[in-house]
């Protein structure tokens, strides 16, 4: 390892590269990835072309696949249906056979595989959830959407929530946040308590001192 240039090892066909200035790149069955914050870096893997461009936009079909990258706001692509959002300020995702990969080079690099995903940035949030799930990442602010039934709400101000698969977290800390999902009613106040009735099971929230949370009969 020199941390002032590059370094590089084939293990079972698989070639690691690790640049700590800017660059990391990593193959696995065949498939090249590649990441260069100076600048612009391409190369054509299976027919797939991968280009990301720190100073401005970058566009082109790919087996029907648009790739589109902005750093001065915000990246969303469509892949196999699934969507991405990402704020190239912080992050860089990409899939490899459907599992997705999420690096920030300043700080977080998180791997998620078989269609489960966490990823953190260290100055606000970055979720997203693949194959049926929806991403949705907004630095300045809230976004919101439906998709399978399934509301999300990120607000990288102060808090994320999410629902998936019935479970839902919910947490304002500047307020109050109440909401009907599957007909359970959520319901917090910073100031106050949060308490609440799903499945027979009671939550309470206070802020100030604790969180508990009944899950599952637990």
């Amino acid at each position: 390892m020199d941390t002032k240039s590059v370094w590089t090892k084939e293990v079972y066909g698989h070639e690691k590269c690790m640049d700590t200035r800017d660059v990391w790149t990593l193959v696995e069955y065949r498939h090249k990835k590649c990441m260069d914050t100076r600048s612009v870096w391409t190369q054509e893997v299976y027919g797939h072309e991968k280009c990301m461009d720190t100073r401005g936009v970058w566009t082109r079909e790919v087996y029907g696949y648009k790739r589109c990258m902005d750093t001065r706001s915000v990246r969303t692509q469509e892949v196999y249906g699934h969507e991405r959002c990402i704020a190239t300020k912080s992050v860089w995702t990409q899939e490899v056979y459907g599992h997705e990969k999420c690096m920030d080079t300043r700080d977080v690099w998180t791997l998620v595989e078989y269609r489960h995903k966490k990823c953190m940035d260290t100055r606000s949030v970055w979720t997203q959830e693949v194959y049926g799930h929806e991403k949705c990442m907004d630095t300045r602010g809230v976004w919101t959407r439906e998709v399978y039934g399934y509301k999300r709400f990120m607000d990288t101000r102060s808090v994320w929530i999410r629902e998936v698969y019935g479970h839902e977290k919910c947490l304002d800390t500047r307020g109050v946040w109440t909401r009907e999902v599957f007909g359970h009613k959520k319901c917090t106040d910073m100031r106050d308590v949060w308490t609440r009735k799903v499945f027979g099971h009671k939550r309470c929230m206070d802020m100030r001192s604790v969180w508990t949370r009944e899950m599952y009969g637990h």
